[in-house]
């Protein structure tokens, strides 16, 4: 999805607009499982992480290897991603 995209990629400004026209951070998934929050984490992109928190995402949903945006943070030594999911 365009919010899978623009996550990924780090466009903190992009998503903010995704979410102000509407898309929802919360159950959408890519063809991984992943949802929106979980590649933000993954390539630890922290501020697009709180945006899609702020926007109503889950950090403990799981894709289809049973892994969470906030484990895959912290597999991948993303400190900041981990701090800004614990704050909520």
């Amino acid at each position: 999805t365009p919010l899978h995209w623009t996550s990924c990629q780090g466009e903190a400004h992009s998503v903010k607009c995704l979410i102000d026209i509407g898309a929802a951070p919360r159950g959408i998934l890519d063809s991984s499982g992943a949802t929106p929050l979980f590649v933000a984490a993954e390539f630890g992109h922290a501020p697009v992480c709180k945006l899609l928190l702020e926007g109503g995402a889950d950090m403990f949903a799981k894709n289809r290897g049973g892994e969470n945006p906030i484990y895959i943070a912290s597999l991948k030594g993303h400190c900041d991603v981990v701090e800004v999911m614990l704050a909520f």
